[in-house]
């Protein structure tokens, strides 16, 4: 038995870019229902972590930085020292 040629194999087509797509006009399904989307807890979670504002990573580092160094001065902070100072004024 003799083969000859390739059997009528061909290498691949070019890759062409996207061409031109009709447009297409709205279709009701056929059962007259509507479409339907579930999201999972995973997806909820998601969802609501991409609606949360920006990050200032700057500001978290210069707060980390000045909590290091025992100059981040809170509320709670000031107010506690008001009153070791007014407890020590008192006597």
């Amino acid at each position: 038995m003799e083969i000859q040629g390739t059997g009528g194999v061909r290498p691949p087509d070019r890759v062409q870019g996207p061409g031109k797509v009709a447009r297409t006009q709205d279709v009701t399904p056929a059962g007259g229902g509507s479409d339907q989307v579930s999201l999972s807890e995973t997806g909820r979670l998601l969802n609501r972590a991409l609606q949360l504002p920006e990050v200032r990573q700057d500001r978290i580092e210069q707060v980390r930085q000045a909590i290091a160094a025992g100059k981040y001065e809170t509320p709670e902070k000031l107010g506690k020292a008001v009153e070791a100072f007014l407890r020590d004024e008192r006597g």
